[in-house]
């Protein structure tokens, strides 16, 4: 039997980072994505920086194409908020593979 899809990836902000390795040794799969396609990366930029980088040393794997809500979008509206770049923008960077149209306005600065 396969295992069933989750509702939501919300959770894991209930759960303090340094758990997340706990789980990650207990064969967690941050990989996994919710019904709605949303990967761990949208719920651990709500959470920190710190937790974006853990799933980036982990190799955890995003669809940076997907249409929606991104690490991205969530690292300018931080930035846009807070009048500053946010901690966030520069992982969510190395998440881009190539550019894409709904980024545009950073297409010039990633060639």
């Amino acid at each position: 039997m396969l295992a069933k899809q989750p509702t939501t990836l919300i959770v894991l902000q209930r759960i303090p980072l340094k758990q997340w390795q706990q789980l990650a040794n207990a064969g967690f799969d941050f990989s996994l994505t919710d019904i709605y396609g949303n990967d761990a990366y949208l719920t651990a930029a709500s959470i920190s920086s710190d937790a974006v980088k853990f799933l980036i040393d982990k190799n955890i794997p995003t669809d940076s194409q997907k249409l929606g809500v991104d690490t991205l979008d969530l690292a300018l509206e931080q930035s846009y908020k807070n009048a500053s770049v946010s901690t966030l923008l520069p992982l969510a960077l190395k998440l881009i593979k190539k550019s894409f149209c709904t980024h545009g306005s950073i297409k010039n600065v990633l060639s």
